[in-house]
């Protein structure tokens, strides 16, 4: 591992990055751990930006390119992202309710015994069969 080091800057540039042979992609003859050491070593020696044969040091055109990120909307709570639809299903029931109203009322009318004499002969009928 020492001999990239010090070695040419070709061969440490190579030595960083995986390796397409074959059509198979081989790993990196250094570490990513080794790699940021080597790095971290450049800049405390203030040889970062520059590399020497014998000498070392880590040119910035090796540093790895962070992924450009576009700028995301925030996720927000469920409840606001979902407010829109339950709204919507709110209205299409109040707009349904006056007949489930009605619906409910015939059947509470229904479930009520007959007032007058109809309701007392039914009555009648029920305790004296």
């Amino acid at each position: 591992m020492q001999k990239f080091a010090k070695s040419s800057s070709s061969a440490l540039a190579s030595a960083i990055r995986p390796q397409l042979r074959d059509g198979k992609w081989n790993k990196p003859k250094l570490s990513a751990r080794y790699a940021a050491r080597l790095r971290k070593e450049a800049i405390v020696n203030g040889t970062f930006g520059t590399f020497e044969e014998g000498v070392g040091g880590w040119d910035w055109r090796w540093d790895k390119k962070a992924a450009i990120k576009g700028m995301k909307a925030p996720k927000l709570s469920k409840s606001v992202r979902t407010r829109d639809d339950r709204m919507r299903v709110i209205e299409q029931n109040m707009a349904e309710m006056p007949a489930k109203i009605a619906e409910m009322r015939k059947q509470v009318r229904a479930r009520k015994p007959p007032t007058g004499i109809e309701g007392l002969l039914r009555a009648d009928k029920k305790f004296g069969e």
